[in-house]
């Protein structure tokens, strides 16, 4: 069994939301196989799926405190994820109170559309804090990626284009309406960039346990993307049915997306044993205790809380939480500053070591070759 199903299946929530889906399936196939779409137990299913993403949103806010919430690069991807999923929660709960309580199609645009129009950019915001975690903005400092930084997105948009709005006519007796359409449409083409850019301009920077964590939170992005593209093309033909194919994947899309939060959320600190030393800290704070103390507040800002977690299991640091500041207690500064650095590659590969070596930049020619690692010069 691949490990990430493994570890979301030790989940109890994950176990809550998978049976809630499974339970759904069956009303949604039975409501299929009796020819019951655009009914009211059609309309009923498109009330009850959307507690998906509402539990997924649930879940997220209090996954995000575990990286420091807003004060972190994974916090705040998490938590705009989490506002998407409510988005998509409530415009759906809009839809299906206009079918099932006042019996009248939903009129268009409607309340329910601005929440479908948040959706895009609220998971682009996420997007981009998760690529900002997983070392993206690393590889565009090399001018070779701009291009694919500008060419992938700008094909997105023109395909969107040219399938959903070529030809399109502008009533600009109503602009709003112009704004929901272009929103929407292009709006799924950037989310759909934002997962391939941060795919191939984190690949040769991210590694460790967050690796396969946050590829997979683009593989619920592309999910996404296909489940919109697909009702924006059968809406497009007249194909669209309440309850039909097109909600069952928007409900497996829920699905995904609070399982890529959940499968974020699995990270444990490892333990190890170390050495009983007397930690006198009482001396002068000297630069390289700057620097590891730089380096953990820079790791802080991508997985919060977490960094000073790891940086307490890294023998020969004491590890100061109420004024901020990192000692190094062996005269090993090199070996200890290499040790604290593979806390995080364990962690994020490639990416954690870039991250540090940007913290201590400014510092590292104020240091002899036996203070500072090589490679963080």
């Amino acid at each position: 069994m691949p490990h990430f199903i493994s570890t979301l299946f030790k989940d109890r929530f994950f176990r809550i939301l998978f049976g809630y889906y499974l339970v759904l399936v069956v009303f949604w196939a039975w409501n299929n196989l009796n020819n019951l779409t655009d009914t009211v137990s059609s309309y009923i299913f498109g009330g009850l799926y959307p507690l998906l993403a509402v539990a997924g949103c649930i879940g997220g806010f209090i996954y995000s405190r575990k990286y420091g919430g807003w004060r972190s690069a994974l916090g705040r991807g998490i938590i705009f994820v989490s506002l998407g999923l409510l988005a998509q929660a409530i415009g759906q709960f809009i839809w299906t109170y206009y079918n099932l309580v006042l019996e009248v199609e939903i009129p268009y645009p409607s309340v329910a559309d601005f929440f479908y129009e948040a959706l895009p950019f609220l998971n682009i915001a996420g997007m981009f804090y998760f690529a900002r975690a997983a070392g993206a903005q690393f590889s565009l400092r090399s001018a070779k990626n701009w291009p694919i930084a500008i060419l992938i997105p700008l094909g997105l948009l023109l395909g969107s284009y040219f399938f959903f709005l070529q030809g399109y006519e502008f009533n600009w007796d109503s602009p709003l309406t112009i704004i929901l359409d272009f929103g929407i449409q292009l709006g799924e083409a950037l989310i759909l960039s934002a997962a391939i850019l941060t795919f191939l301009l984190s690949r040769k920077y991210l590694g460790g346990i967050m690796r396969d964590k946050i590829w997979f939170v683009s593989v619920a992005f592309l999910i996404q993307y296909l489940t919109d593209f697909s009702f924006l093309y059968m809406n497009s033909k007249g194909l669209y049915v309440n309850g039909g194919v097109v909600d069952l994947f928007y409900m497996t899309s829920f699905l995904f997306m609070s399982f890529a939060l959940i499968f974020i959320a699995k990270y444990q600190v490892e333990r190890v044993q170390l050495e009983a030393r007397a930690q006198d800290v009482a001396g002068a704070w000297r630069k390289r205790d700057k620097v590891a103390t730089l380096i953990v507040q820079e790791q802080a800002r991508i997985i919060g809380p977490l960094a000073w977690e790891e940086a307490t299991q890294v023998q020969g640091l004491s590890v100061d939480k109420e004024t901020g500041e990192i000692y190094l207690l062996e005269d090993k500064p090199q070996e200890i500053l290499e040790r604290l650095v593979g806390r995080y590659e364990r962690v994020f590969g490639q990416t954690a070591r870039e991250v540090s070596r940007d913290a201590v930049r400014r510092f590292a020619s104020e240091l002899s070759d036996t203070e500072i690692p090589a490679s963080l010069r």
